[in-house]
This record gives structure tokens, sequence and C-alpha cells, in this order.
């Protein structure tokens, strides 16, 4: 399903992030006394690889060594676009866990003092997402193809041209109602999520390994075990970029085709982080 995660998804792909292999889902404390700064060459070279595949157009700050439960785990931050992001590779080049920097962490050293008020937001978080998809499983509904507004239908149809929709559900995002449709062509299925306006939000479609981009295919082996059938899914998330000059500052908007942002930057060389807080 599109719905699940759209919002997260949009965010990485505006940013040219690709999110590969299964994340891990357990949190490992970090262990100052264990970590050791290698470069790039230092590493095994499925490491290397898995390194320089994930973070393509990326520039990567900083490489980082240490022993996880007798294991050795290689910590990568990088940055593109001016957004910090961190990755964590086993000695095998699979991909353990992935990782956006929060952009409200402050650059003095403050965050070791705010470090138990965090770890509580990040609770309260955690427990905020887990109630939204709770809700937006409940918000979800199946209806008939006649129910769906005509701008919207029209546009499912010419989507799937000639095949039977299978199933068509309606979602509430933001207080905006979006349409997902579902069917299947020579065994494979296709998805499309559009507005009321019939305007184009995400679209999906299986399609077999082979027909993956080469990187695509090396990052599966680099974050699967051989002889492992992953099924693929082409992704299209519409997402238009805005930006202007507002006097010294860059202000940079993401937007969705239902005109809700996915993202707003102020960029200020002159500015701290508190100076553009403030002015967000």
């Amino acid at each position: 399903m599109i719905f699940k995660g759209f919002f997260t998804l949009a965010i990485a792909s505006a940013l040219g992030l690709a999110v590969l292999g299964n994340l891990a889902e357990d949190e490992t404390e970090d262990n100052d006394d264990n970590e050791v700064t290698v470069t790039l060459d230092e590493v095994p070279a499925a490491v290397k690889a898995a390194i320089l595949n994930a973070t393509e157009g990326a520039t990567i700050a900083e490489i980082e060594k240490e022993t996880e439960n007798g294991q050795e785990v290689f910590e990568v931050e990088a940055v593109v676009r001016d957004v910090e992001f961190e990755l964590s590779f086993d000695a095998k080049g699979n991909l353990l866990e992935f990782e956006i920097e929060d952009e409200g962490d402050d650059e003095d050293g403050n965050d070791d003092e705010d470090g138990e008020e965090d770890d509580a937001d990040d609770d309260a978080d955690d427990a905020d997402d887990d109630a939204e998809d709770s809700d937006a499983e409940d918000d979800e509904a199946s209806i008939p193809l006649s129910d769906v507004p005509p701008k919207a239908r029209t546009a499912i149809l010419a989507y799937a041209g000639d095949a039977e929709i299978a199933e068509v559900e309606v979602e509430e995002e933001g207080g905006v109602k979006l349409y997902e449709a579902e069917w299947i062509v020579e065994g494979a299925e296709h998805e499309v999520v559009v507005s009321a306006d019939g305007e184009l939000v995400a679209q999906e479609e299986e399609i077999p390994l082979s027909a993956a981009p080469v990187a695509v295919q090396r990052a599966v082996k680099l974050a699967f075990p051989a002889g492992l059938a992953p099924s693929v899914d082409r992704m299209t998330i519409v997402v238009y970029e805005i930006e202007a000059e507002m006097g010294d500052k860059e202000k940079e908007i993401l937007v969705i085709s239902t005109g809700q942002r996915v993202e707003i930057e102020l960029d200020d060389d002159d500015d701290d982080d508190e100076g553009e807080d403030e002015d967000e």
C-alpha cells in the first residue's frame, strides 16, 4: 500500500536519498570509548562498496568503526543538500540503520545537557506515531469506483487503461482526501494515488528485479542474502520544489500535489540555528 509511510518516502525522495535493504528496528546505545575513526579505504571491501552505493551524490563527513555485541559496525555520517544523515553497516556491507539528523539539534554541545529531555520527547513522538498509524488504518476505507469524485475517477481510469480496477480506498491525510486504486497487469500489481481533483500524488508498479537499474540490483545483492527473491516496487512520488530569495535568506518548500508541505528549509549562512528557528 502506498498510503503507509507515504510522507516519509516523499521527503526521502525529494532529498535524493536511497533507503536500501531492511532498516533495523532496534536501537543500540552509543559507546564512545569503543569508536574509532577510519577512512573509506580502511573498511572491508563489501562495506566500502555499500557505503559508496548508498551515499552516491552525497559528501561523506566521517566513518567510525565500533564493536556491538561482538560484531563490527561501521557508522557513516554524510551530507546531501545541507541535510545530514547517518547509516550503519555490518562487516558484510548489510545496511543496519538509516537516520536523518534532526535539524533542531544544537551544534555547541547542548545535546548532552538536553539528552534526557530529548529521550522523553522521542518516546512521546513514538507514541504519537503509533497512535497515528492506528488512526490511519481506521481512516482507510474501501469504496466503489462510482463513489470516487469525477476528476479522481477519470484520472484513475486513465492510469489503469484497459485493466480492471481491483480495489479503491479513500484515506484522509491532513484534512485532504486521497484515493488509491489497485489493478493487475500480467500478474504485476499497480497502484496509483490521486487527489480529489485528479492530480497524481504517487504511483507504484511491481517490477522484476532484472528490470530495475543496475545500481538498484547491486544494492539488493548487498542488502539481502543470496538465493532470496525480494519483491521490487517502482514508486513515483510527485513533489514540487519551490525556491525564492527573501532578503539575505533563501526559502525552499517542498509541496505535494494536494498542496501539503513535506519539508521547509531556511538557509542563512550568517544566522545560527536559533535564529533560523525564530524565522520559521
